[in-house]
Parts: C-alpha cells; sequence; structure tokens
C-alpha cells in the first residue's frame, strides 16, 4: 500500500505502456506457460551474490511462503 502511494506515478505509467502495446494472446499463453513449468528451487544454494527475493502476501507469482524455500 506504501510503495503504491509513494510510486503511483510509476506505476499508472506502467499501466499505459502496457495497454497502449498490448501484447499477443498467443505470446502471453507461451510465456506464462514457460514460467509456471520452470522451477529453479533445487538450484538455489548455488546462488552465492547477496540477492534480493522479493514477494507478497498476496502475490500470486511469489508467495511469501516460496520465499522460505529460495531463501534456505
Amino acid at each position: 500500500e506504501t510503495f503504491y502511494k509513494e510510486n503511483q506515478h510509476l506505476i499508472d505509467r506502467s499501466v499505459s505502456i502496457r495497454l497502449e502495446n498490448p501484447q499477443p494472446l498467443y505470446a502471453f499463453s507461451r510465456q506464462f506457460a514457460a514460467g509456471s513449468n520452470f522451477d529453479s528451487t533445487q538450484r538455489a544454494h548455488v546462488i552465492t551474490q547477496p540477492t534480493l527475493i522479493m514477494a507478497g502476501a498476496q502475490d500470486r507469482v511469489m508467495p511469501l511462503t516460496l520465499t522460505e524455500v529460495v531463501d534456505a
């Protein structure tokens, strides 16, 4: 909520760009399928650099519970 208030202009601009340049449904579907079927959690231990893990309580892509798996 705070993030949105502080960055509303950037978020609104991002939405405008996406609406002005819609992605074809077939491309969205293929990207969604690729992301949905990709799981690199077993390789997370090879990351040696400090890494920011972003997630949210209502995030459908990176739920909070998954951050514990990635952070292990």
